[in-house]
C-alpha cells in the first residue's frame, strides 16, 4: 500500500478542491489515523503560501487542544508535493448526516448534543482559539452519540496575525452578524453559530435561509423566526434561550459557551418540569365578553402598547427570573387573544398559591384596559400532578434540610430556576459533596462559585 511518510494509506474518506482525507494506518504508534491532505500541485502559484500558512495554522490551533470532544491533533508533516494532518480517526458521521437519519430530534436529544459541542468552545475559548466556522459538516458524532468538533482550517488564535480584521470568513447560514461585517471576532462568534446549529436541531430550518447575499442581509439586519413557530413543543423558554443566543449585537449574547449552556439545561429543566403535570387539561382560564345589542364583542387586544405589563412582568419574574421579560413579549407576539395570553404565561409558574395570583392581577389589569372582558371565570389553575414517570429512587444520603440550603444558597445566583436545578440534582448524584459540586458548575463567575463550595466545607 502506498505510504506517506510514516502513515500507511487505507482507503480515502473524502475529497476536496485542495486534496483528499484518507484513513490511515501509523506505521510507528499502530493505531489508525484520519490523515488531512493538500495536495500542492492542485494549487495555482498564487495560492499555495496562503493555503499550507493556513493548513500549518489548522494543526497548531487543533494541535494545542486535548478534549474529548475535540478531534485530536497528532502530527504534521510535508513532503515535495504534499502537506499532511495525522488526526485522530473518529467512527461515526458528520451532524448532518446524523440529523438525516434521525429526522426531528427531542429536545433532551439536542440539547445533550449542542452541550458537547459548547463544552468543547469552552475549552478552546479558554485557550485562545476560536473556531469561527462551527456548522454541522464540522461536527462528528460516533455511535455512542459523542460529538466531536473538527475542522479548525479558519480558526482565530489570539496571539496570531494571520487573520487580520477586515477578513469575512466562515460558511454564511451559520456566521454571526460581526463575521459578515468583517468586524473582530471573539467567542461569542462560536456562541452565535451554535445558536444556528441548536436551532436547526430543533427545527430541521436554519434561521435564515437563501442565498449568500439575501442571508448576509438577513442575519445583520432582521430578526429570526421564534423556534416555536416551527415546533410548538417547544415553548417560550426555548425561545428566550435563542434568542439570545443569536442576538446581532456580541454584547447581548452569552457572554460566553457556558453560559449559553447553562442557560438552555435551565430551560430544558423548566419544560421537563411542567411536563409532570397537566396544565393543559387542568387549567381553564375563561374571558367572558360582554355583549351590547345581542353582540359578544371581540375579546382581543388590538394594540399590547396600551395595556402597562410591567406588573404582570415583574411577577413572573419573581418566579422564573429574568427569562420574564422575554416570555411575556413573545407571547405578546403570538397572541392578542387576553385568555391565551393569560394561560400561556400562568402554565410556567411552578407554585400553585403564585400561579393564581399571576391570573388574577392578568384578569384585574386585563378588565381595567380592556373593559369589554367583564367578567373572568377563573377556574383555577391548578395544575394537577400527573403520576410521576418512573424515576430513580432518591439518594437516602441528601437529607431534605441540606437539599433546601443548597437551593437557597444557589438562589441568588440563578434566581427561582435554582430549585428546579437542585430537585433534579438529587435524582442523579450519589451524596451531598456530589451534589453541592454538580451545582456549583452552574455559577458562573469563579469567585462566586468558591465562596458556594466554601460555605459546604468544599474547595
Amino acid at each position: 500500500m502506498e505510504m506517506l511518510g510514516r502513515y500507511r494509506l487505507e482507503r480515502m474518506l473524502g475529497k476536496g478542491a485542495m486534496g483528499i482525507v484518507y484513513k490511515a494506518f501509523d506505521s510507528v504508534i499502530a493505531r489508525p489515523v484520519a490523515l488531512k491532505t493538500i495536495q500542492k500541485d492542485r494549487l495555482d502559484d498564487n495560492q499555495v503560501d496562503d493555503a499550507l500558512t493556513r493548513f500549518r495554522q489548522e494543526a497548531r490551533a487543533a494541535g494545542r487542544l486535548v478534549h474529548p470532544n475535540i478531534v485530536q491533533v497528532y502530527d504534521f508533516g510535508e513532503t515535495d508535493d504534499t502537506a499532511f494532518i495525522a488526526m485522530e480517526y473518529v467512527e461515526g458521521c458528520g451532524l448532518r448526516e446524523y440529523l438525516n437519519q434521525k429526522q426531528r430530534l427531542s429536545l433532551p436529544e439536542a440539547g445533550r448534543l449542542i452541550t458537547q459541542v459548547l463544552d468543547a468552545l469552552a475549552y478552546a475559548h479558554g485557550r485562545g482559539i476560536v473556531h469561527r466556522d462551527i456548522k454541522p459538516a464540522n461536527l462528528m458524532v460516533t455511535p455512542n452519540d459523542v460529538v466531536k468538533v473538527t475542522d479548525f482550517g479558519i480558526a482565530h488564535i489570539s496571539d496570531s496575525h494571520l487573520t487580520q480584521v477586515g477578513a469575512v470568513m466562515g460558511t454564511p447560514s451559520y456566521m454571526a452578524p460581526e463575521q459578515f461585517m468583517g468586524r473582530p471576532v471573539d467567542g461569542r462568534a462560536d456562541v452565535y453559530s451554535a445558536g444556528v446549529v441548536l436551532y436547526e436541531l430543533l427545527t430541521n430550518h436554519r434561521p435564515f435561509e437563501g442565498p449568500p447575499a439575501s442571508l448576509a442581509l438577513q442575519i445583520v439586519n432582521e430578526m429570526h423566526r421564534p423556534p416555536s413557530t416551527h415546533n410548538p413543543q417547544l415553548g417560550l423558554a426555548i425561545d428566550a434561550v435563542l434568542d439570545r443566543a443569536l442576538a446581532k449585537v456580541p454584547e447581548d449574547r452569552y457572554a460566553d459557551a457556558r453560559t449559553f449552556s447553562r442557560s438552555l439545561h435551565a430551560a430544558i429543566d423548566l419544560l421537563e418540569a411542567r411536563e409532570q403535570q397537566t396544565g393543559d387539561e387542568d387549567t381553564t382560564i375563561v374571558l367572558h365578553v360582554h355583549r351590547t345589542g345581542g353582540n359578544a364583542e371581540t375579546s382581543i387586544v388590538t394594540d399590547w402598547g396600551t395595556v402597562n405589563l410591567k406588573p404582570l412582568t415583574e411577577m413572573l419574574t419573581r418566579s422564573l427570573g429574568p427569562v420574564a421579560s422575554t416570555l411575556v413579549r413573545r407571547t405578546t407576539e403570538s397572541t392578542n387573544d387576553p385568555t391565551e395570553f393569560t394561560s400561556k404565561l400562568a402554565k410556567l409558574i411552578d407554585n400553585q398559591a403564585e400561579r393564581k395570583r399571576f391570573v388574577d392581577a392578568a384578569h384585574d389589569l386585563l378588565i381595567q384596559t380592556h373593559p369589554h372582558v367583564v367578567q373572568a371565570t377563573k377556574t383555577s389553575p391548578t395544575l394537577t400532578a400527573k403520576r410521576a414517570p418512573t424515576m430513580r429512587t432518591q439518594i437516602k444520603a441528601v437529607d431534605p434540610a441540606f437539599v433546601d440550603s443548597v437551593a437557597a444558597a444557589l438562589a441568588p445566583h440563578l434566581g427561582p430556576i435554582a430549585k428546579v436545578l437542585v430537585r433534579k440534582g438529587v435524582q442523579q448524584f450519589t451524596d451531598q459533596d456530589m451534589l453541592v459540586r454538580a451545582m456549583a458548575e452552574h455559577i458562573d463567575h469563579a469567585s462566586a462559585r468558591a465562596d458556594f463550595l466554601a460555605r459546604f466545607g468544599l474547595h
